[in-house]
C-alpha cells in the first residue's frame, strides 16, 4: 500500500512538471504569435499574395481531385497533392482527409476507427509521405471546412513541419454533392516562426522550477525501484503458489472430464438406442453436467447447469451427479417402477439439508423406455429440449436447490422410432458475440430442424462448430453442454419364463413400440398382442421351455413376428382345431388358445429347427385407420 501512494505522489509531481512547462509556454507563445499572424495576414501584401496563389492552386486542382476521390484512386490521388506542392511556392504541405468510413482500405485497421487521410510535405527534391495517425476530425480545419466552402485557420505550430503554420481547407464532393472529404494546404508563416525560435529560446531560462520538479520526481521513482526489489521476492512466492493452484485446477478439470460417462457408443448391447454429449467448460472446471445409465432396458438420463462457476459449482455438480446415480441404482426397486419425479425430489431434499451456500441447479431427468419409446421426464427450470425439432412441453418447476419444500410435477411424451431429443444448457443459447448479440433459443430450434435426419454425433458436433463460428472471437462466458438421444426402436427381445408375468409386461412395452413405428391402429396393436401372449404362455406352459426370443421385422404392409422357443416339438399350424360349435362341457379342455392365435393372425408359419420351434406371426397393417 506505502509503494502505491509513493507511487501516485510521483506520478503527480511528473504530471505537474509537464503540465507547468507546457502551459506556460503554450500560454505566452501563442499569445504573442497568433497577434502577430493576425497583422501580418490582414497588412501585408505579401499574405495577400499567399492567398491568392494558394486559394487559386485548389481551385484549379479541384475538379482533378474529386474525380480521383470518385474512383478511390489513392495512388493518383498521391501524385495530384505532389503536383499541387511543387506548383505553389508558398504551400509546404498537401494533405487530404476523408470522412470516416469512405475509404473501405481503413476499415481494416480497427485503431483508425474508418478514418483514412495522406499528408505530402517538403521541398521539389525530398518530398515526404506520411499517412494521418491522428484524429483529425476534431481539428478545426477539418469540420470547420465541412461547414464552408473555403476556410482559413488560425495559425499554429506545425505537427510534421517545426515552424508557425496557417491551413487553408476546401470540402471535397461526390458527384451528388455531399460532402466526402477535405483538402488542405498548409502554408507556412515564416516571419512569425522566426519569432517563435526566439522566443522559444527565452522560454530556456525559465525552465528551472521545472527541472527541480523533475528531479525530485526521479528520486521519488528511485525510491519506488528500491521497494520494487525489496517486494520482488515475495512476488516469486506468489508465482509459485499460483502455478500450484493452476496445476491442481487442471487436475480437477480431468477428474472432472473423466467423471463423465464416455459417448462413443455407450451401449453396444442396445442396438436400439443412441446417445452422444458434449462439455464445454467456461474455466477450469464447470458447473454444467450430464449423465445417462441404461438400467433393465430403460436409459435413465439428465443435463444439468449449477448456479454459479468455478470451484464452488464444480463440487455441487459432482454431487448432484453422485445423487442421480445413487437414485437410479436403487437395488430394491425395479428400473419400471422409478419415476424422473421421485428422483428430482429426492434429489432436491438432500441438496436443500445438506447444502446452506444458496447454490441451486437447473436440471432435466428423464427415462427411456427403449422397448416402447415412451419417456418419462421431470423439468426443474432447465432449458425445455427439443424432440424431433419441437420445444418438449415441459412444466415450470424451481430449479433443485432452490426450496426444500416445493413438490415437483412429471411429465411424459411418446418418441416415434428415430426421433431425436436433443438436451442443452443456456450457455448455448446465451453465447454472445463480439458485438453481443446472442445466439439465441430460435437460433438453437432452426439449426436443429436444419439437421433433421441427422445422427446424433453430427447434430451435436454441428451444433457444436455453428455456435462457435457465431462467436468468433468472443470470449466464451459460460459453460456449454449438449446432449442427443435418439430412439431406434428394439427389434429383438429374450425373455426367461421364470418369472413369465414380469417377461410379459416387457413383452407388452416392446410390442407397442413395434406398433407405433409400424402405424398399427389401437385395434389390431391390442390383438397383436394377445396372440404373442398366447403363443408364449403355450410354449411355457405346455412346451416346457426355458427360453423364448422374441423379433420383429416392420415392412410396409405387415408386420412379422418370430417366436423361437427350445421347448418340446409342437406345431400350431397343424393341430387339430377345436370345435366351438359344442357345448363347453362336452368339448375337450385345450385347444382356444390356438383357434385364438390363427383367428387373429393373418398368416402363421412352423418351422423346426436346431432343436427349437420357430413360430412366424404375420399382422396386416391397415393404413387407413387411425394411428397410435
Amino acid at each position: 500500500m506505502r509503494s502505491v501512494v509513493v507511487l501516485i505522489v510521483a506520478a503527480l509531481l511528473l504530471e505537474l512538471t509537464t503540465a507547468v512547462q507546457y502551459f506556460a509556454t503554450r500560454r505566452d507563445i501563442t499569445w504573442q504569435l497568433t497577434e502577430m499572424a493576425q497583422r501580418d495576414l490582414s497588412e501585408t501584401n505579401h499574405t495577400a499574395l499567399l492567398k491568392q496563389d494558394v486559394e487559386k492552386t485548389m481551385s484549379d486542382y479541384m475538379p482533378i481531385v474529386q474525380k480521383l476521390v470518385e474512383k478511390k484512386d489513392i495512388d493518383s490521388l498521391k501524385m495530384t497533392l505532389r503536383k499541387m506542392l511543387v506548383q505553389s511556392e508558398y504551400i509546404t504541405g498537401m494533405n487530404i482527409a476523408f470522412i470516416p468510413g469512405y475509404i473501405n482500405d481503413a476499415v481494416s485497421n480497427p485503431k483508425s476507427h474508418g478514418r483514412f487521410g495522406i499528408y505530402i510535405y517538403g521541398e521539389e527534391d525530398d518530398i515526404t509521405e506520411q499517412s494521418i495517425d491522428f484524429d483529425y476530425t476534431q481539428r478545426s480545419w477539418f469540420h470547420r471546412a465541412l461547414d464552408n466552402d473555403d476556410f482559413w485557420s488560425e495559425p499554429y505550430e506545425g505537427r510534421y513541419n517545426v515552424m508557425l503554420m496557417c491551413t487553408f481547407s476546401k470540402p471535397v464532393h461526390d458527384k451528388q454533392g455531399k460532402t466526402v472529404g477535405v483538402l488542405a494546404a498548409d502554408v507556412p508563416l515564416d516571419e512569425l516562426s522566426a519569432m517563435a525560435t526566439q522566443l522559444y529560446d527565452n522560454q530556456r531560462h525559465s525552465l528551472l522550477p521545472v527541472v527541480i520538479l523533475q528531479l525530485l520526481g526521479l528520486l521519488v521513482l528511485a525510491f519506488i525501484i528500491q521497494r520494487y526489489v525489496a517486494s520482488q521476492r515475495k512476488l516469486v512466492t506468489v508465482d509459485k503458489e499460483m502455478a500450484r493452484i493452476e496445476n491442481e485446477l487442471n487436475i480437477a478439470r480431468n477428474i472432472q472430464m473423466a467423471m463423465l460417462p464416455k459417448v462413443s457408443h455407450p451401449f453396444p448391447d442396445h442396438d436400439d438406442v443412441e446417445v452422444y454429449a458434449s462439455l464445454t467448460p467456461a474455466r477450469e472446471v464447470g458447473g454444467d453436467f450430464y449423465d445417462f445409465i441404461m438400467r433393465d432396458d430403460h436409459l435413465f438420463f439428465c443435463i444439468g447447469d449449477v448456479s454459479g462457476k468455478g470451484v464452488p459449482a464444480a463440487l455441487l455438480m459432482m454431487a448432484i451427479r453422485t445423487l442421480f446415480r445413487t437414485e437410479v441404482g436403487r437395488q430394491n426397486t425395479k428400473a419400471a417402477d422409478i419415476t424422473a419425479v421421485d428422483i428430482m425430489q429426492a434429489m432436491n431434499r438432500t441438496i436443500c439439508e445438506e447444502q446452506t451456500a444458496g447454490y441451486f441447479a437447473t436440471i432435466f431427468i428423464g427415462i427411456l423406455n427403449t422397448a416402447s419409446g415412451h419417456i418419462d421426464y421431470c423439468n426443474a427450470g432447465h432449458e425445455a429440449p427439443l424432440i424431433a425439432g419441437v420445444p418438449l412441453k415441459v412444466f415450470s418447476n424451481l430449479p433443485v436447490g432452490a426450496l426444500h419444500e416445493w413438490e415437483f410435477k412429471g411429465q411424459s411424451v411418446d418418441m416415434n422410432v428415430g426421433d431425436i431429443l436433443f438436451l442443452y444448457t443456456d450457455g448455448l443459447s446465451e453465447m454472445r458475440n463480439v458485438e453481443g448479440k446472442l445466439f439465441s433459443r430460435s437460433k438453437v430450434l432452426a439449426l436443429n430442424g436444419e439437421l433433421k435426419g441427422e445422427d446424433v454425433h453430427t447434430l451435436v458436433t454441428r451444433m457444436e462448430n455453428e455456435s462457435r463460428i457465431f462467436a468468433g472471437k468472443a470470449q466464451q462466458s459460460d459453460d456449454i453442454t449438449m446432449m442427443a438421444i435418439e430412439w431406434k426402436g428394439k427389434k429383438t427381445m429374450t425373455f426367461s419364463p421364470v418369472s413369465l408375468d414380469d417377461d410379459l409386461s416387457k413383452v407388452n412395452s416392446f410390442l407397442k413400440g413395434i406398433a407405433r413405428h409400424a402405424g398399427m391402429e389401437k385395434r389390431d396393436t391390442k390383438r397383436l398382442r394377445l396372440v404373442v401372449e398366447e403363443a408364449m404362455t403355450n410354449a411355457v406352459m405346455h412346451g416346457q421351455a426355458k427360453m423364448v426370443q422374441l423379433t420383429a421385422t416392420v415392412n410396409r404392409d405387415d408386420v412379422q413376428l418370430c417366436i423361437i422357443d427350445d421347448g418340446l416339438p409342437f406345431n400350431p399350424t397343424t393341430a387339430p382345431t377345436t370345435d366351438l360349435s359344442m357345448d363347453a362341457v362336452d368339448r375337450p379342455p385345450g385347444g382356444l388358445g390356438l383357434v385364438f392365435i390363427r383367428q387373429l393372425s393373418n398368416m402363421l408359419e412352423y418351422r423346426r429347427q436346431d432343436d427349437k420351434n420357430m413360430l412366424i406371426i404375420n399382422k396386416k397393417i391397415n393404413h387407413d385407420d387411425k394411428h397410435l
